[in-house]
């Protein structure tokens, strides 16, 4: 690895400025939280189908319970009060509600418009739990 040299630079109020690229190592995490974020699919009978985008909140694995009901788990990862869930959903005519249950499970369901629970409505989803320090 190059070294760089940056010219930082800091007010009076605190805030650090950088005139340059910032590349930070070790075991530091900038982020107040921790993240799981990942693009889902599901259909069928099928638990959803994920592309990782991040993980630094731990193993997690997703099961489908019934038709539009389906289960993000962990082993006490999601901890109560400090843990966020947000997705995307890009058609307007169905919807994604997302629960936290308790520190194992989340749950998510997908609705039609007419609110009945279906399966196939989470189609490249964007979908992100935060777990805050």
């Amino acid at each position: 690895m190059s070294t760089i040299n940056v010219n930082v630079v800091q007010s009076t109020g605190g805030t650090v400025t950088i005139n340059d690229n910032l590349i930070v190592t070790g075991t530091n995490n900038i982020r107040p939280y921790k993240v799981y974020t990942a693009i889902i699919n599901q259909g069928g009978t099928n638990p959803p189908n994920t592309a990782i985008l991040e993980n630094t909140i731990g193993a997690v694995s997703w099961g489908r319970t019934q038709e539009g009901f389906y289960t993000l788990t962990s082993s006490g990862l999601f901890v109560q009060y400090k843990t966020s869930i947000l997705n995307s959903i890009s058609n307007a005519n169905t919807q994604v509600i997302t629960n936290w249950v308790d520190v194992n499970t989340i749950y998510v369901y997908t609705f039609t418009s007419a609110g009945a629970l279906q399966d196939g409505v989470m189609n490249n989803t964007t979908f992100e739990v935060r777990v805050y320090d």
